[in-house]
């Protein structure tokens, strides 16, 4: 028998399936001899007795829990012993307890169930005959409770295994799911499923009319019950704030709660709650994690006082305390799947930027990276609408540059600074709005919709660079209100940084091209004033520099229309040296000083330049050539203090000529005003020098006459000597006065001139020297 009953424990693991099947066996076994025999196990850590397997009257009989005390089956419990006895009188001296509805019996067996040195459980057997039980039967009874106690530590241990391992698989279930980027989930542990599998083990345990779980959130002073029964029956209970009632109690005392009468329970401040009143007997276990109550456990019986005692309230605080540990199991469990989650979002987020970021780093164009982080935004988020927009703070203007609704690019006008863009600028932070879209424009001091549809979440992010908003995010869902969290907007807000660094390495790497093309624009620009400087400088020729330079700035600037103007300040007049329209020279009239861009620039000395017909004709403009021009450039040439002409283009395009172009033509007009100083000075010397070589030939032929009339005193003779002189110069006449002066200072000059008159000799020499 006991090989037999040892092979079929053998192929059990389960607890509660050997139980059946030792009891059975022995039922079987001792069918004459155990009317009334049960199979009985024990939790040391509770001192709890349960009956899994009762025969009463050779039926099937339920008995409740007891604790570990009185009777025979504790005396076997703490003995470790078994128990043999053969009369009712020996069985009530050692204590026997028989429970209500079990017939009294006159013979006892009792052997324990071992597990190691512990006892795990007893075997009872009793017949109502003296002396049924003999030593053989307590041999074969315990050497079958030795064989049960191994099978049960053998599914003990096979229990635990299953469960270690199942944790473990659990584990590495999470494991993967957590590593899993893709999937980012993780097996939750639930607060209320514990709550409700801890009630319902209660309510199994306890025949008790009400009784709850209740879970208390200290941030919130909230106690709420996830499950509760009210006269036997599952309800919703509403959540309470902590205050008044015996739970409240518990809850600040941090400390179990046993009261065993109404009178009693009123005192303490009990609150009815529900229909069935205050209760006879009401006792209340924290629920701890750590140092914090986290919950509280609560039986209540209505028909009894005193129905609790201290091994109930022992057992409900072990149960509450393995519940706490479960609780605060669940809650790390959450925690860290928080984290976790939290981390493989930050490795997701990261992802997400170093793409994003590796595409700007290869991208030096501007609209290039709006389209690519408008594109890659629309692809992340679960949107409906992406716009990215620049700020420019001295305008106040938001430009969309990247507009996108329902996967479709739309245009969109520049707008001024309004609303959510406002307050994001003033406040430099981002703006969520997840509900009343409409309600909160309206206070924002916008329209709901600018354009496109209503959206039902939006998100603004702002794009600073240098302390400074310079542009603006923008995600939109028009189906879902509550869309963005918080994780979005940090990863927004990091993406509009990224963009933010792109956008200004690319301000400064159009700021190095601007200067490099500059220094190369200087560059050639000197080389251009070197090159016409070296050529100006071997012109003395008015007009030859004149067409040098217009030639020269006719291939550099490659005009529709070129004109140098000279102004004559004398006359006020403006006269045109030089003039080449639609590529062909050309004559224009003289002009007077007075309206037009000519004028202007010689009155105000500056030059001007024009983008636009509409500029030139507020400017009063005059139209001289053939063509119409949109863009004009025009400089003065200074001489000194003093402008001595114009230099000006014109082109068919708008807003033609630039800064550099004006510099340029600036320094051609300064180069060809020194030329023409230098030429009017080179004219005015070569004057000088010709009038100086007159009045040395001049006084050369005034001398040799001079000391010919010296040598002559006769009249006829210095008018022969004077007359047979070439005078061919511009100043005869006033040479011809000084050797009249020069003959009249002769004392006989006098005397000559009345003998003149006396003779047609004379006469005739008058008429010469009259002539003369």
């Amino acid at each position: 028998i006991i090989n037999e009953i040892g092979q079929a424990l053998a192929k059990q693991l389960d607890f509660d399936a050997i139980i059946e099947l030792v009891g059975e066996r022995l039922r079987t076994m001792f069918a004459d001899q155990a009317r009334d025999m049960f199979v009985a196990t024990f939790d040391a850590k509770t001192k709890a007795i349960n009956f899994p397997f009762w025969i009463e009257n050779g039926e099937r009989f339920q008995s409740d829990a007891i604790e570990l005390g009185e009777g025979l089956t504790s005396i076997v419990i703490r003995s470790k012993r078994p128990l043999r006895l053969d009369t009712l009188e020996a069985a009530m001296k050692l204590g026997a307890i028989f429970p209500e509805g079990v017939g009294m019996t006159e013979s006892w067996l009792g052997v324990p169930i071992p597990s190691g040195n512990d006892v795990i459980g007893a075997i009872m057997l009793a017949h109502p005959e003296p002396a049924a039980y003999s030593d053989a039967d307590e041999r074969l009874v315990s050497t079958l409770a030795s064989s049960m106690g191994v099978a049960l530590e053998n599914a003990r241990l096979f229990d635990e295994t299953k469960r270690l391992l199942a944790e473990t698989d659990e584990r590495a279930a999470e494991l993967a799911i957590i590593n899993s980027v893709q999937q980012g989930l993780a097996q939750q542990l639930d607060y209320d499923a514990i709550a409700v599998l801890v009630g319902e083990r209660l309510a199994s345990i306890f025949d008790a009319g009400d009784l709850f779980v209740s879970l208390f959130d200290p941030q919130s002073n909230k106690i709420r019950y996830p499950f509760f029964i009210e006269a036997g029956a599952r309800i919703d209970a509403r959540t309470l704030d902590l205050g008044e009632g015996l739970t409240s109690v518990v809850i600040r005392s941090r400390k179990p709660l046993r009261l065993g009468a109404t009178d009693e329970i009123i005192a303490r401040g009990a609150v009815p709650f529900g229909t069935t009143g205050y209760g006879t007997s009401w006792i209340g276990i924290p629920v701890l994690a750590g140092d914090a109550v986290i919950g509280v456990i609560s039986l209540q019986d209505h028909d009894r006082e005193n129905a609790f005692s201290e091994s109930h309230e022992r057992l409900l605080t072990t149960l509450a305390s393995s519940m706490g540990v479960a609780l605060e199991n669940a809650r790390l469990f959450d925690e860290t799947k928080r984290l976790l989650a939290e981390t493989d979002e930050r490795a997701a987020e990261l992802a997400i930027i170093n793409s994003v970021q590796q595409g700007l780093a290869e991208r030096l164009d501007r609209q290039a990276m709006y389209d690519l982080v408008g594109d890659k935004i629309t692809e992340i988020f679960d949107v409906d609408g992406v716009d990215i927009e620049s700020y420019d703070k001295t305008t106040g203007i938001v430009t969309f540059q990247y507009t996108v609704e329902r996967g479709e690019r739309l245009p969109a006008d520049p707008i001024p600074l309004i609303g959510f863009r406002r307050q994001l600028v003033d406040t430099k932070s981002p703006v969520l709005i997840n509900r009343d879209l409409p309600a909160r424009a309206a206070a924002a001091g916008q329209p709901a919709v600018i354009a496109g549809e209503l959206a039902k979440s939006a998100l603004f992010m702002p794009i600073v660079a240098g302390g400074e908003v310079t542009g603006i995010l923008l995600i939109e869902n028009l189906e879902h209100e509550d869309a963005f969290s918080e994780a979005d907007v940090r990863l927004l807000g990091t993406i509009a940084s990224s963009l933010s660094v792109a956008l200004e390495n690319v301000r400064l790497f159009d700021e190095t091209k601007r200067l490099l093309v500059e220094a190369d624009s200087r560059a050639a620009e000197l080389a251009v004033v070197n090159e016409i400087g070296l050529a100006l400088a071997e012109q003395l020729d008015f007009q030859a520099i004149i067409d040098l330079v217009g030639e020269r700035v006719r291939s550099i600037f490659e005009p529709q229309s070129l004109f140098i103007a000279l102004y004559e300040e004398a006359t006020n007049r403006i006269r045109f040296a030089y003039s080449v329209d639609a590529g062909e020279r050309m004559t224009r009239p003289d002009i007077d000083l007075g309206p037009g861009l000519t004028s202007r620039i010689i009155q105000t000395r500056k030059p001007v330049r024009i983008g636009s017909d509409d500029e030139a004709n507020a400017l009063g403009a005059l139209q001289v050539g053939g063509s119409e021009t949109e863009s004009f450039l025009g400089v003065p040439i200074l001489s000194a203090d003093r402008v001595i002409g114009v230099v000006a283009l014109e082109r068919l395009e708008r807003n033609a000529y630039g800064e550099s172009d004006e510099r340029l033509l600036s320094t051609l007009a300064t180069s060809m005003g020194v030329a023409l100083e230098n030429a009017r000075l080179f004219d005015e010397t070569k004057r000088l020098l010709t009038e100086t070589d007159e009045r040395a030939a001049e006084l050369a032929v005034v001398n040799s006459v001079q000391q010919g009339l010296a040598a002559k005193l006769d009249m006829q003779s210095m008018y022969d000597l004077v007359m047979r002189r070439p005078w061919t110069s511009p100043s005869t006449t006033s040479l011809l006065t000084l050797s009249a002066s020069r003959m009249s200072s002769n004392a006989a000059f006098g005397w000559q001139i009345s003998r003149c008159h006396s003779s047609g000799r004379a006469a005739e020499s008058s008429k010469r020297g009259h002539r003369c």
